[in-house]
């Protein structure tokens, strides 16, 4: 074999290489599942699953985002599957709460006042709706152990601080709720 010939065989070996490696990188990527091609109670299916478990962090973020999921198809699940979403999608859920709670402890006591003021008028609203939307549309409410369950969940998967932080929230809205 003379050198040229030579040349061309290692030339043709290290891109067969280089194709392999790249084809292998890819199919190996881990992507969700788009969630506006799926029905309702596939993608609470999909967040319950392994499969889900075992996507990267961002995968799970702009899957969750984008799904618009339904408290009725989550009451459809099974104890186990229930479980399993809480478990992997709290941690998303979470974020977003430590997110709020950091924002609004960032502001001023009269910004914060202002805020929930307009929080338990929005709240009131709704609420004002669905009780006049209530003959028309039952909205699906948990079960005391679905509730039970999403808390265990909640609780051992946010930090002390944004709880107690969620805790004075969450008392200082239902203030502006009973007034």
């Amino acid at each position: 074999m003379n050198l040229k010939s030579k040349s061309s065989v290692i030339t043709i070996c290290v891109t067969v290489s280089i194709v392999a490696v790249v084809t292998i990188y890819f199919l190996s990527k881990k992507k969700a599942l788009n969630p506006e091609k799926l029905d309702g109670m596939t993608k609470v299916t999909y967040v319950a699953s392994k499969k889900f478990k075992e996507l990267p962090d961002s995968e799970k973020s702009k899957y969750l985002s984008k799904a618009k999921i339904s408290r009725n198809n989550i009451n459809q699940l099974s104890q186990e599957q229930k479980k399993a979403f809480f478990i992997n999608s709290l941690k998303f859920q979470n974020a977003l709460i430590k997110k709020r709670m950091k924002k609004f402890y960032g502001m001023s006591h009269s910004e914060q006042e202002r805020f929930l003021k307009a929080e338990a008028a929005r709240i009131k609203k709704i609420r004002a709706m669905a009780k006049h939307n209530k003959q028309h549309k039952k909205k699906p409410v948990p079960s005391p152990e679905d509730i039970k369950l999403r808390m265990q969940c909640y609780l051992e998967t946010i930090d002390a601080q944004t709880r107690a932080q969620m805790e004075e929230y969450r008392k200082r809205l239902k203030e502006k709720l009973e007034s």
